[in-house]
């Protein structure tokens, strides 16, 4: 035992040293990439058979260079990332996903195919890869048209962790995902939807987690959603989460607080470990949750609440400041209850309300004046409202309407002096208020007594109160006290004495809450701290490319190994005063030697200024090396432009021309044939190749050669050497045909005949496809007919190891009718190979017929030519 324990130290120290060296070095990379950076490379790449201590070199260099991102460095480290990604060593692959999100940190923008790894990335099998891309989706701004073939694959994970509490941290990680991914949708009823998926595992996740992702953003109908409240009171009253010695931090339980409406359906149950979890030792805490339930307008729960907590409070002299502040919620929130309920006689709640005032007056003259701070001073307050209103209120004659005003009055500057935090402090300035509107009315009863002329005066102060009040309840979107527009209506609608005092007397129905929680869960504020300036407008480039003067508006295509000059127009808006150069780069995952994108470096001073900004233009050398398969995207290159000068680099918002799409040139697409409808015959039929089935190289030869094969058929038909009544040999066609294709500027020469091939000769050979040539004097040829020569083609492909070969056949039969175009003439036989039904890797012949022998056009004047019906439009009616 003692000896594991020494080796896994010795582990941990070698680990530590190494995170420390690759921090170092990536520091120093950032600093000076020339120097640094191409080792780091070069390490990464370099191999030593030894797969254990390959793993080692290439994760310590992926740590240097996730230290190393920076602006300036991050066009060289993307094609490392992206190799990383596609290791097969799962921990390769993990460190990948660190250095990508890094690179994102620092890149206005990345290329769309390093987003599409995502996918895979998110379903890898290895437990290190996929957690580590469930953590990093937050931190990588992924297109939103990923977001739909995400989802699914997030929430799997979210299913199969939900019941392994070891994995705790990846739940989080995976529901936060969900998160960051069901927000890029589109349909907000599809957003709630997937949201509602990630609510039902909260609960499930650890406090600290469930804290952070309950105060999250949840769209209206979840966040008042009985499995939010469910799972914010779980972890509200969780004790890893309670701290007495700090500044307190609870936004779970100060969100129930600001909308108690969260728990008006939830059972008594699950509130009551609110209080439960500060057992005996912190009454007043466990107090809380009596305005919590109160605001809510659970006056029976909240009484019920505060008697269990007086109950458990230790007995002797240990436990009577306890008892005491118990006792006196306890009586309040039990003449709250019975006012609430409105079934208790006017003589028991004045009884009520006098053994509340007894507790409350014990309760202060046991806590000495200096002793009692702000939040003291508010809970006893509240206190003393709650059980002096009411008694002064509930008074069956009152003799004295004028005193009794003035008292009042007092008891509603207690609730309304009470900093009015959360819902229950608005719901106290209401009641404060609405006192203060029966203080009016007592006082317009004491004038009336009086005979006073002033009588009338004081009635409509009180009516226009009441309506400025209700109006304010009625626009909030708040809970208002059970019977508070009754009160305010009643006032509004007296006209006399008695009904007014019908109105202030339905007042003593509306309890205030007590100010327990007060502004103890607001963040301080610091009296010296300054508000910050106004934000500048940010810097922003307009860029715009050119190739040879002209704008680059759509998908550039480029060819293989041929320089390009890409010319920059850039103007800069609102650039800051310390910027003295403009770095312009275009952002690949392809590494210099197979794409080298150009970077312009501009100085400031050397561009033109104007009221608008700053315009700079320059050239620089674009060149390509790479070859993609058939019909392949193009490869996308954002625009990336940072400021620099004063020990600044800043990388700044692109504008106008954001990305270059470019695309090497492609033979199944490029540059076809001189027709439209024959180059989308040709088009669809290429589409076929696009299947890993089959190489790249050989897609692209086929393509490059049967294109040319098509633009020669083109000439050839109608040459005069092969015109009708000319007798020309096979010989003739070959070479004639050979010509053509060696004139091709596509094939670039690479044209061979008679060459050597699985036991016999080809007729024509571009790169490794095969160009059988056939001519036929009888019948007229077809695709159909031309299966017979099948067999040759496909043979002499297989011996050059390609699945693709091409067919032509030059039909110099007797022509009865006219040609068609060249489309009915082209497509692809299958040939059946022997002992295979279904092979995985098919021999494909594409088939050309060239029709000769033609007459002149003049001479079908003299003929009689058999037509076919023209199908007419559908019958409406049938």
């Amino acid at each position: 035992m003692v000896a594991a324990m020494e080796r896994q130290r010795l582990h941990m120290q070698r680990d530590s040293r190494r995170r420390h060296l690759a921090d170092a070095v990536g520091r120093c990379c950032s600093a000076d990439p020339e120097s640094v950076l191409g080792p780091v490379l070069g390490l990464f790449t370099a191999t030593t058979g030894d797969a254990r201590q390959d793993r080692l070199v290439r994760t310590t260099m992926l740590d240097v260079l996730e230290e190393a991102v920076s602006p300036g460095t991050v066009r060289d480290i993307l094609p490392i990332t992206y190799t990383a990604l596609l290791d097969n060593d799962q921990v390769v692959r993990s460190c990948g996903i660190n250095v990508w999100a890094a690179c994102d940190r620092v890149a206005d923008s990345l290329p769309t195919e390093l987003a599409e790894l995502a996918l895979p990335l998110l379903q890898d099998s290895f437990v290190i890869v996929h957690k580590r891309m469930l953590e990093k989706v937050r931190e990588i701004r992924l297109p939103a048209e990923l977001a739909p073939r995400l989802l699914p694959i997030v929430t799997r994970w979210i299913v199969t962790y939900a019941d392994k509490p070891e994995a705790q941290d990846t739940l989080d990680s995976a529901i936060w995902a969900l998160r960051v991914l069901a927000q890029a949708l589109d349909d907000e009823a599809k957003v709630v939807q997937w949201l509602r998926v990630a609510l039902l595992y909260v609960g499930r996740c650890m406090p600290y987690d469930r804290e952070r992702l309950l105060i999250a953003w949840w769209p209206d109908e979840l966040r008042n959603h009985p499995a939010w409240a469910s799972a914010a009171l779980a972890t509200a009253a969780s004790p890893d989460l309670i701290d007495y010695y700090n500044q307190r931090s609870e936004p779970v339980f100060q969100a129930l607080m600001d909308d108690p409406g969260l728990i008006a359906d939830v059972p008594f149950a699950e509130i009551e470990p609110l209080s439960r979890v500060h057992g005996t030792g912190h009454p007043w805490r466990a107090l809380e949750p009596v305005e919590l339930l109160q605001s809510a307008g659970r006056w029976a729960d909240a009484a019920m609440l505060a008697t269990s907590v007086e109950r458990s409070q230790r007995a002797g002299e240990e436990g009577s400041p306890g008892r005491r502040l118990a006792g006196a919620v306890a009586r309040c929130a039990e003449l709250a209850r019975a006012l609430a309920d409105g079934t208790t006689s006017a003589y028991d709640l004045m009884g009520m309300a006098e053994a509340a005032s007894s507790a409350v007056a014990e309760l202060e003259s046991s806590i000495p004046a200096n002793e009692q701070d702000r939040r003291t001073r508010s809970m006893l307050d509240s206190l003393l409202a709650a059980a002096g209103g009411p008694r002064l209120l509930l008074v069956p004659v009152v003799s004295n309407p004028a005193k009794t005003a003035n008292e009042l009055n007092s008891v509603a500057g207690l609730l309304l002096g009470i900093t009015a935090a959360h819902a229950s402090g608005r719901q106290r300035t209401w009641v404060g208020r609405v006192w203060k509107i029966a203080a009016l009315l007592l006082r317009y009863d004491a004038a009336v007594r009086a005979a006073e002329g002033d009588a009338l005066t004081l009635l409509e102060a009180a009516q226009r109160q009441a309506e400025v009040l209700r109006a304010e309840v009625i626009s909030g979107d708040w809970i208002a006290p059970e019977r508070l527009l009754d009160c305010l209506a009643a006032v509004e609608n007296a006209t006399s004495a008695s009904a007014a005092q019908a109105a202030w007397r339905q007042t003593a129905a509306l309890p205030p809450p007590v100010s327990l929680v007060g502004t103890s869960l607001l963040r301080e504020r610091f009296a010296g701290r300054q508000c910050p300036p106004e934000p500048e407008e940010p810097p922003r480039a307009v860029c715009v490319a050119t190739i040879q003067g002209v704008p680059v508006a759509d998908v550039l295509v480029v060819r293989p190994r041929e320089l390009y000059r890409l010319g920059m127009i850039v103007r800069l808006v609102s650039p800051p005063p310390w910027a003295k150069r403009c770095i312009i780069e275009l952002i690949t995952m392809l590494g210099r030697e197979a794409l080298a994108l150009p970077r312009y470096d501009f100085v400031l001073s050397d561009g033109t200024t104007d009221e608008f900004g700053i315009t700079l233009r320059g050239e620089a050398p674009l060149h390509c090396m790479v070859d993609q398969p058939v019909m392949a995207s193009a490869l996308d290159c954002p625009i990336q432009v940072r400021l620099t000068g004063d020990h600044h680099d800043e990388v700044i918002e692109v504008t106008g021309f954001q990305r270059l799409l470019l695309r090497p040139f492609d033979p199944g697409r490029d540059k076809l044939t001189e027709h439209e409808q024959t180059d989308a015959r040709l088009l669809a039929m290429f589409s076929a190749l696009d299947s890993p089935e089959f190489d790249t190289e050989d897609a692209r030869a086929f393509c490059r050669i049967f294109a040319a094969c098509v633009r020669a058929a083109q000439v050839i038909m109608f040459e005069k050497t092969f015109m009708r009544g000319a007798k020309v040999s096979e010989a003739q066609f070959h070479d004639e045909l050979e010509r053509l294709l060696r004139a091709d500027p596509e094939l670039q020469g690479r044209l061979s005949r008679r060459d050597a091939v699985a036991g016999g000769f080809d007729d024509l050979l571009h790169d490794d496809v095969i160009v059988e040539l056939k001519v036929s004097h009888g019948s007229p040829a077809t695709i159909e007919r031309c299966a017979r020569y099948l067999g040759q083609p496909t043979q002499y492909g297989v011996g050059r190891g390609s699945q693709l070969s091409v067919l032509v056949v030059f039909d110099h039969g007797r022509k009865v009718a006219p040609p068609g175009v060249v489309d009915n003439c082209i497509d692809w036989l299958r040939p059946r190979l022997h002992g295979l039904d279904d092979p995985g890797y098919p021999s494909l012949v594409g088939v050309l017929i060239v029709n000769t022998n033609l007459p002149l056009p003049s001479a079908w004047s003299r003929r009689r030519i058999e037509t076919q019906a023209t199908p007419g439009p559908a019958d409406p009616q049938g």
